[in-house]
């Protein structure tokens, strides 16, 4: 129970026998209880209400205080969620961006090994790639064009040998220290 709610009721007690003694002072003869209760009736009424009316404003207060106090921590962690959502969502506008230029690339390299699958399919295309790998082992043991080696080289002496055994121009003619020659058709794993 609220203390100032108690001094007030003490207070209209007090004040009750202190009307008592001086209603009896005055008029010689006793007053009766309900004469004194009527009087006092009014005065109770109002200081209750105002004792009730402080109490009540007091108790709203002193709620919307703790309300507060018990709130506050809620409304951090939203606030704190509410960063993460946005954070969340500028993050995925950022990578939507790269996930579809990795799609593209992917899909240009699928297209690309597609037609690396089918020019390798045709001969000529084999041909010509198995050539590049022939020049490439010929560079890297060291072999100069014209010096050491020859491209698609068709000599008078080669001709005739080629002629007997039905074969075209080699690709690669070696020249060979001794002073002959060695041919060198390149060919392309089927």
């Amino acid at each position: 129970m609220d203390p100032l709610l108690i001094v007030i009721i003490l207070l209209v007690l007090v004040i009750a026998g202190l009307i008592f003694k001086l209603s009896q002072d005055q008029h010689g003869s006793p007053v009766s209880a309900e004469d004194v209760a009527t009087k006092l009736e009014p005065k109770m009424l109002e200081l209750l209400s105002k004792a009730m009316k402080n109490n009540n404003d007091e108790f709203t207060e002193l709620a919307g205080t703790k309300t507060e106090n018990l709130l506050n921590p809620f409304k951090n962690q939203i606030k704190n969620l509410d960063t993460a959502v946005k954070d969340l969502k500028a993050s995925h506008e950022s990578e939507k961006g790269t996930v579809k230029t990795l799609g593209e690339q992917i899909m240009d390299l699928a297209s690309s090994n597609r037609s690396v699958t089918e020019s390798l399919r045709s001969s000529t295309s084999r041909g010509l790639w198995g050539e590049h790998q022939l020049r490439n082992v010929i560079r890297l043991a060291g072999m100069e064009r014209h010096i050491t080696y020859d491209e698609q080289k068709v000599g008078q002496n080669l001709e005739q040998e080629l002629e007997g055994e039905g074969s075209g121009k080699p690709d690669f003619v070696l020249s060979l220290p001794n002073g002959s020659s060695l041919a060198i058709d390149s060919k392309a794993p089927t």
